[in-house]
């Protein structure tokens, strides 16, 4: 079904002509680089690292959660626990994934356009301290079925973000002209995440239950909110304001000129 709306969309689809306008850029509340670094330039910067290190952190959330809500679930022995939804009764666990996902995209829309006013950095700080509430809470309430949905669902809209948040952010910092290829080259922490997630597992089978990944998780969210607001923050700034004193190549000139 997907392949199918891609192909219909695919004939809708043109590159831009000469007669198309580009309008005014709209002034942003977000300080964005006027300067387009290469991927190199990127790789070379601390900047990328950090953010690369944060992306891990927060995806490994994520993707746990995907892998092993299902296990969760029936661990903690509420997958078949009945659930009064507006006058229907479903099953917790075909519920919950249904409401994870809708937060999950929601969480993109949302989270977006609160970094546009009030920051990248601390609406990240605001989206993991949520997400680590929500895990806390899988400790305490999870036996609940509605504990249960509603804190799972708390931590799927607050790690569906760095799929907004991180390519907004590199944006932000390295320019657009090679968007498509810096985004790209730090969307591979989401692959470094999938790596560590079989990890819990593991651990899982060790220990003989979930109390210390879940820990694990909550410790990454603090510590990333952390970053977001007292290294990345400061880190950016830096660099925006030293950028501010090399000239700037002749596309940011021209778009100067436009606003």
């Amino acid at each position: 079904m997907q392949g199918l709306v891609v192909l219909a969309v695919a004939f809708l689809v043109r590159f831009p002509g000469n007669d198309d306008r580009v309008p005014a850029p709209v002034a942003s509340r977000v300080a964005q680089s006027a300067y387009d670094s290469t991927p190199l330039e990127m790789l070379r910067s601390p900047q990328f690292y950090l953010l690369y290190v944060m992306f891990v952190m927060i995806a490994t959330g994520l993707l746990f959660m995907t892998a092993q809500v299902a296990p969760l679930s029936k661990d903690y022995g509420i997958a078949k626990a009945p659930l009064h939804v507006i006058g229907f009764v479903v099953m917790a666990l075909p519920f919950a994934p249904i409401v994870d996902n809708v937060l999950n995209g929601g969480s993109r829309v949302i989270f977006g356009g609160l970094s546009d006013r009030i920051g990248r950095e601390v609406t990240m700080a605001l989206a993991f301290a949520l997400e680590a509430f929500g895990l806390i809470g899988l400790l305490f309430v999870a036996h609940n079925p509605w504990g249960f949905v509603v804190c799972a669902g708390a931590t799927f809209i607050a790690s569906g973000e760095i799929c907004s948040l991180f390519p907004a952010t590199c944006t932000d910092l390295y320019g657009r002209k090679f968007a498509t290829v810096n985004c790209g080259l730090l969307y591979t922490a989401k692959g470094t995440a999938a790596l560590i997630v079989p990890i819990a597992s593991q651990i899982r089978d060790t220990t003989g239950t979930w109390s210390s990944v879940v820990t694990v998780l909550v410790a990454f969210n603090i510590v990333t909110a952390l970053l977001a607001v007292f290294v990345l923050k400061p880190m950016r700034e830096r660099r925006l304001a030293a950028e501010g004193q090399r000239p700037a190549p002749a596309g940011a000139a021209a778009a100067a000129a436009v606003r």
